[in-house]
C-alpha cells in the first residue's frame, strides 16, 4: 500500500500485537474525554481486474466504540466489516502474527494479545478500477478507543501479483517527494533560481503524470515501471542539482561564520600571519575569531575552476594570499592535507568546492577536495578540515570599493576620519583614538594598527596635500562609535550636545553643538560625544598636552617669551623628553609632551 490519508489518527508503538517497539499501530489522536469523535485511514488504489482481500488487524474498547473496514469504487461499496472484538484481554493474534484463540498461544503485552484480531473484506473487480480502502473509527461515549494496524490488500491471482507489486512501487515513488529548496535566488552561492525552478517544474509535471496514471485492461508491468522511472529521474535531477550562482569575477567579498561553535556566529574570517615553520612554510593561516569590523585580511576573491570548485584568495596590503592545503605548502605534518594555510604563490593555491545549504538563505559550506571533508574552525578560530561529520556554515557579504578623500591644512593640523577598509595613511600622518577628556583637552592615544569602521583623530604637523585613499570595504551601518568618537559614512547633522572639530577664533578644537546650530558632519568624518560629569562639560575641548612636539611654533617656546617646567614643577631651560608645562608670556599655560 501507498501513503495513507489520515483524519484524527496517530501512530503508536506501545501495544502492537507483536510486542515490539518498532511495530506501529494507529488509534484516534483526540477525543478521549469527548462523548463523540471519529478517525480514519484511507487511500486510493489503482487495481487490475481480479479478486482481492483487504486485511486489517484491529480492536476496540467496547460497544460504545466502532471500527469499520470498507472498500469503495466511487460511491459503490464493494464490501465492509464491523465485527471487531472489545476489551484489552481477549485473545486473537499471537506474537508471530497467527490467529490463535487457545490458552496456549504466545501473546504480546502480557495481556493475551490485547484483543487484536484479523478481519477481512473480500471484493472483486471485473475491470481495472480505482478503489478506496479505509479504516474508520468512532465513539458515542467518553473514554473509548480503537486500534488498527498491518493493513494489506492481497490477491491470489498470479497474473496480478507482479502488476500489484509494480503499483505499490509507483505509490512509494509518488510518496517519496524531494524537499523543495529554500536557499534559491540570485545571491552568490545560492541555488540558481532559473535552473531550480525549471527542475522543480519538471518534477511536478512527472508527479502529475504519475498521479493521473490509470490502469486499463492492457496495462503491463513495463508500463508501470516506465512511469516509475520517469518520476524517479525527475526527482534525481532535482536532488542532484548543484548549479550555484557564481560570484562576479571582479567582485570582492568578506567571509563570515554563519553558525555557532568553535568560532562564534558572525565572526570574520581573516588572514593571520605567524612565524614560518616546518608545518607552515609561509606562516600564513586563516582565523575565524575576529569581529566583523576587523576585516584585516581585506576582501576575498573567488576564482571559478570546474563546477562549483574555486580558488579563494584574500587581498592584503602586501599582496594576494591564496587559501591552500598544508600538502601544497610543503608542510611536514602528517595531517598536511587537513591544514588550511595561505600562500602567495598562485601555482600552490588550493581548490575548494562550495556546497550550498538547501534551506538557510545565502549559507554554504567549504569542502576540502584533497582531504574529502568539510572545513570547520578550531577552538582558537583557525580553519581546518574536520574528519567527522561537523562542518561550518559560512556566508558572504559583498565588499565595495570606497574612496576617502583626505587633506589637512598645515595651519589646522587635525582632521577626523573613519574608513570602511584598513587604510594606509600618508607619510607624516598619525592616527589617535579618544576615550576620555581632561579638564580642558581631549585625551588621545596613538594607534599604530588601524582597523576598518573605527573613527580616528588624525594629526599631520606639516599638513597633508589633497589625496585619496582607496580600498575594498564593508560597512553594515551608517555610523560606528569607538570611545568618544562616532564616525559617519553619510553626511549627518551633528547631534545637539556633541562636539565637532572646528578652527575658530579660540583655536583648533572640538566645539559643542548648540540647539538650532547643528553643523553638518561630512561623510567619513567623526564627531565627539562627552559623557556628563558632576562638574559639567566644557563648551570646547582642545588638544593641549596631547600634541606631539612641534604642534605650536618652536620659536614661541624657545624665544625667552615662555617659561618651561618639568613634570616635578622645576623650571628647565628648554623642552625636555616627557611632560613639559609651558607658561606663555600672557600668563596662559599648557602641557607639551616630547617623545
Amino acid at each position: 500500500l501507498g501513503t495513507w490519508t489520515t483524519v484524527n489518527a496517530i501512530d503508536r508503538n506501545s501495544q502492537h500485537w507483536d510486542g515490539t517497539d518498532a511495530s506501529k499501530y494507529s488509534e484516534q489522536n483526540e477525543g478521549w474525554g469527548s462523548n463523540s469523535w471519529s478517525c480514519s485511514y484511507s487511500q486510493d488504489l489503482n487495481l487490475p481486474a481480479g479478486k482481492y482481500v483487504f486485511k486489517v488487524a484491529g480492536r476496540k474498547s467496547s460497544d460504545a466504540a466502532q471500527l469499520t473496514l470498507v472498500v469503495k469504487n466511487g460511491e459503490n461499496t464493494l464490501g465492509s466489516v464491523v465485527d471487531f472484538p472489545n476489551g484489552d484481554t481477549g485473545r486473537g493474534i499471537t506474537t508471530s502474527g497467527e490467529a490463535d484463540f487457545s490458552a496456549e498461544g504466545t501473546y504480546a503485552n502480557n495481556n493475551a494479545g490485547r484483543a487484536w484480531q484479523w478481519r477481512f473484506v473480500e471484493f472483486e473487480l471485473t475491470e481495472p478500477a480505482t478503489v478506496n480502502v479505509a479504516v474508520n473509527g468512532s465513539a458515542t461515549a467518553q473514554y473509548q478507543w480503537v486500534g488498527f494496524c498491518n493493513a494489506t490488500v492481497q490477491t491470489n491471482d498470479a497474473d496480478n501479483v507482479a502488476l500489484m507489486e509494480a503499483l505499490v512501487a509507483l505509490n512509494n515513488a509518488k510518496a517519496a517527494k524531494p524537499t523543495r529548496r529554500t536557499n534559491v535566488g540570485t545571491g552568490v552561492f545560492q541555488f540558481d533560481q532559473t535552473n531550480d525552478d525549471a527542475l522543480w517544474s519538471a518534477y511536478e509535471t512527472a508527479l502529475t503524470h504519475a498521479d493521473n496514471f490509470t490502469l486499463t485492461a492492457t496495462t503491463t508491468v513495463a508500463d508501470v515501471e516506465s512511469e516509475i522511472s520517469a518520476l524517479n529521474a525527475a526527482k534525481e535531477a532535482y536532488n542532484n542539482n548543484d548549479v550555484l550562482v557564481a560570484p562576479a569575477a571582479d567582485a570582492r567579498y568578506y567571509l563570515t561564520v554563519a553558525t555557532a561553535g568553535h568560532a562564534k556566529e558572525g565572526n570574520a574570517v581573516v588572514v593571520s600571519l605567524g612565524e614560518a615553520n616546518d608545518n607552515n612554510k609561509t606562516g600564513y593561516g586563516f582565523a575565524a575569531n575576529a569581529s566583523p569590523a576587523a576585516h584585516a585580511a581585506g576582501a576575498y576573491i573567488f576564482t571559478k575552476c570546474e563546477g562549483n570548485n574555486y580558488k579563494i584568495s584574500a587581498e592584503r596590503p602586501e599582496g594576494t594570499v591564496y587559501l591552500t592545503y598544508g600538502s601544497l605548502n610543503n608542510s611536514a605534518a602528517g595531517w598536511a592535507t587537513q591544514q588550511i594555510q595561505g600562500t602567495t604563490d598562485a601555482s600552490a593555491a588550493g581548490e575548494f568546492k562550495i556546497v550550498a545549504s538547501a534551506t538557510a538563505a545565502n549559507v554554504f559550506n567549504i569542502y576540502n577536495t584533497v582531504h574529502n571533508d568539510y572545513i570547520d574552525c578550531q577552538d582558537g578560530g583557525s580553519l581546518y578540515t574536520d574528519t567527522g561529520i561537523d562542518k561550518k556554515d559560512f556566508k558572504l557579504v559583498e565588499a565595495s570599493q570606497a574612496t576617502v578623500a583626505l587633506s589637512i591644512d598645515a595651519t589646522v593640523q587635525y582632521a577626523t576620519r573613519i574608513f570602511p577598509f584598513v587604510p594606509t595613511l600618508p607619510e607624516g600622518v598619525v592616527a589617535y583614538s579618544c576615550d576620555a577628556v581632561s579638564e580642558t583637552n581631549v585625551t588621545m592615544k596613538e594607534v599604530t594598527t588601524l582597523e576598518a569602521n573605527k573613527p580616528y583623530i588624525l594629526f599631520a604637523e606639516n599638513g597633508v596635500a589633497s589625496t585619496e585613499l582607496t580600498g575594498w570595504g564593508l560597512a553594515t551601518a551608517d555610523s560606528y562609535t569607538e570611545g568618544l568618537l562616532t564616525g559617519v559614512y553619510v553626511q549627518t547633522d551633528a547631534p545637539v550636545g556633541s562636539y565637532v572639530l572646528q578652527n575658530n577664533a579660540d583655536g583648533v578644537g572640538f566645539y559643542k553643538v548648540a540647539e538650532g546650530k547643528q553643523p553638518k558632519v561630512g561623510a567619513y568624518r567623526a564627531y565627539l560625544q562627552v559623557p556628563a560629569a558632576p562638574e559639567g562639560v566644557r563648551e570646547t575641548y582642545f588638544f593641549g598636552g596631547e600634541k606631539p612636539t612641534g604642534i605650536e611654533a618652536i620659536d614661541v617656546l624657545t624665544s625667552g617669551k615662555a617659561e618651561i617646567f618639568n613634570a616635578a614643577g622645576a623650571r628647565v631651560p628648554a623642552l625636555q623628553k616627557g611632560l613639559n608645562i609651558v607658561r606663555k608670556a600672557d600668563g596662559t599655560s599648557y602641557k607639551v609632551i616630547v617623545k
